[in-house]
């Protein structure tokens, strides 16, 4: 007979503050940490905000062993909303001179990520909008470098 969990949230965990939208968590190679886009929720209801500012995000990382004992002691203190997630890239309101000397407007993911999206050494993959083309992005999570 299986035994259900006293407590119905048990096992399950946030990934970003309620004033924030999580999307597309991608479980990297090591298995101990998760890559996501984030965004905020602009109205009392959760929706998002319409617009372009919609659609430029953040890329956040989050580790797991961390994120969990975190939330477990924030349970336990009663405390209903914690912000744990390292930001690996920013949102970007002015566009940015990279140092390859191309520019850079920001996330403007093209969604669905897909699955596979992390190589052996913590670089990971995405496609995104950038002016009138989609290009492919390589971001090291750990020097957080695009």
């Amino acid at each position: 007979m299986k035994k259900e969990p006293e407590n119905n949230n048990e096992g399950f965990w946030l990934l970003s503050p309620q004033h924030r939208h999580a999307d597309s968590p991608r479980l990297a190679k090591d298995g101990k940490t998760v890559v996501f886009l984030d965004n905020p929720v602009s109205t009392s209801d959760g929706s998002l905000v319409p617009g372009p500012q919609d659609m430029s995000r953040r890329l956040m990382k989050l580790n797991l062993d961390q994120g969990i004992s975190a939330s477990r002691q924030a349970a336990e203190a009663n405390i209903h909303e914690i912000d744990i997630a390292d930001i690996i890239v920013d949102r970007v309101s002015i566009p940015v001179t990279m140092h390859d000397g191309n520019t850079f407007y920001g996330l403007y993911p093209h969604l669905p990520l897909p699955d596979r999206c992390f190589s052996s050494d913590d670089i990971f993959y995405m496609t995104i909008s950038q002016g009138a083309s989609l290009q492919v992005v390589a971001i090291d999570i750990n020097s957080k470098q695009v």
